[in-house]
Parts: structure tokens; sequence; C-alpha cells
């Protein structure tokens, strides 16, 4: 079983692995597949939830991810 992740925590571990992987290319290679705001990403992840890929916890909601500036802030360099 995996743990439950929030949405801060999704977005803070695909910045990291977006950085890890792609660099400073990070950014453009998320928008080639459809990744261009923390909100797509969230309904990404909610469209694997409705097909039964994904779970959702109790207290999670799909606005978790509607964040002004959370997008580049999760790929910001640290």
């Amino acid at each position: 079983m995996y743990p439950d992740l929030k949405a801060a925590e999704i977005l803070a571990v695909t910045g990291e692995a977006a950085k890890a992987r792609y660099g400073e290319a990070a950014r453009e290679k998320l928008r080639t597949i459809g990744i261009a705001s923390s909100k797509s990403l969230g309904d990404l992840l909610y469209r694997l939830i409705e097909k039964g890929i994904l779970h959702q916890s109790g207290d999670d909601s799909i606005d978790d991810f509607r964040v002004e500036g959370a997008f580049d802030d999760f790929l910001k360099e640290n």
C-alpha cells in the first residue's frame, strides 16, 4: 500500500523528479505531456482516480491543485 500524499507533496515530488531527469528543460518537458500548471497536474491525477488507477483520500480535493503560482514554485531551483 502506498502512502497518502497531499497535493503539495505531489507537486514537490513531481518538480524534483522532473528537474533531476530533465534539468533546465523540465518545464518544457512537462508541458509536452500536458502538464503546464498545478491545475493540469491535478486534472491528470483526478482522471486516474476516476478510472480507478489511483485513489482519493477522505479530505483530498482537486481544488488542492488549483493554487496560483504553484507550478512555478515546484520547478524553482533549490
